[in-house]
């Protein structure tokens, strides 16, 4: 029994140091050894994660306008995609949401709702989020899933952290300032 104990802790820190690896690769050194420990010890390494890493604030945004979806049918079905988010290292985020909501009854909806809202959050600090996601289809005469998708989102800032798309700062250019 020993061994088989000893054996699972190895095989966990043997993945732990490959996550952390995986991470710090990814990250470029941005972040201290110290600090990637505290992120990596915590989490379930037994877990397949997508590592994301973003340098630009719209694009960190994307990641943390958090699926709020469900679409329901009466007697059909339905399917839908939740995350979950916590952060792991920086500073507060709040993160923001995608709602997309509808509830039809015999093909008509009789309700939905849909918006979005930004994440708050310093754009020239370095965050890590883990995002987590669970996704589902369960509908009548279809193939159906129930998975769950696992997902590290880095952000960190380049030197220029709000990038305006080159066509809107043309026209800006051309309509003046909208102070």
């Amino acid at each position: 029994m020993k061994n088989l104990k000893m054996f699972r802790t190895e095989k966990r820190n043997e993945k732990i140091v490959l996550l952390a690896t995986k991470l710090l690769e990814k990250i470029k050194g941005k972040i201290n050894i110290e600090d990637l420990k505290k992120i990596v010890i915590n989490l379930d390494v037994w877990k397949d994660y997508e590592i994301v890493v973003c340098n630009l604030a719209k694009d960190f945004n994307n990641h943390c306008q958090l699926n709020n979806i469900d679409h329901e049918h009466s007697w059909a079905g339905d399917d839908g995609n939740i995350e979950e988010a916590s952060i792991l290292y920086g500073p507060n985020i709040k993160f923001g949401e995608h709602i997309d909501k509808w509830f039809s009854e015999n093909g008509n909806i009789t309700w939905s709702k849909c918006e979005n809202t930004d994440a708050d959050f310093d754009i020239n600090s370095i965050h890590i989020v883990l995002i987590k996601e669970h996704s589902w289809s369960k509908w009548e005469r279809q193939e159906n899933y129930n998975e769950y998708y696992y997902k590290i989102v880095c952000y960190i800032p380049s030197d220029h952290p709000y990038k305006m798309d080159e066509k809107v700062q043309k026209f800006l250019e051309m309509f003046g300032n909208l102070k």
